[in-house]
């Protein structure tokens, strides 16, 4: 990424505390965030992944490279309440929050967990993504 003059990424998922050390060790700006999901079994429960997040906002506070963001999934991996913690955590700490919006093909797959379209849930009091900076995916 150096050499193609990349100056700052964004990762998610796994790892974050060694890519955030990498990234500083390289002297490249990053975003990075642990992905926390009500169906996935990256923790034992939605609250442990998001004191792991809260452990790394605090870890890496004030780094002048090394930014730490708050990512639940996605709207239909994650409960109602995970998504309100989430941003919680994301405004208490003044971090972006972040989530996938819509995965490539996904629509149908929102509206079976959710009950409705994704840009409908936006905001809506149940899903708490108001502010939230959406990622589409492929």
């Amino acid at each position: 990424m150096i050499k193609s003059g990349t100056t700052t990424f964004s990762d998610m998922y796994i790892f974050e505390e060694e890519t955030a050390q990498a990234a500083n060790q390289a002297g490249m700006r990053c975003l990075l965030a642990k992905s926390s999901s009500t169906f996935l079994p990256q923790f034992k429960t939605p609250a442990e992944g998001l004191a792991y997040t809260e452990e790394l906002i605090q870890r890496w506070a004030d780094h002048p490279l090394v930014n730490i963001m708050v990512e639940p999934h996605s709207l239909y991996t994650c409960s109602p309440e995970l998504l309100k913690s989430a941003k919680n955590l994301a405004d208490r700490y003044q971090v972006p929050p972040v989530y996938t919006f819509l995965e490539i093909g996904g629509s149908e797959t929102v509206e079976r967990k959710i009950g409705k379209r994704a840009t409908t849930s936006q905001g809506d009091g149940n899903c708490s993504t108001r502010g939230s900076l959406p990622f589409i995916a492929s």
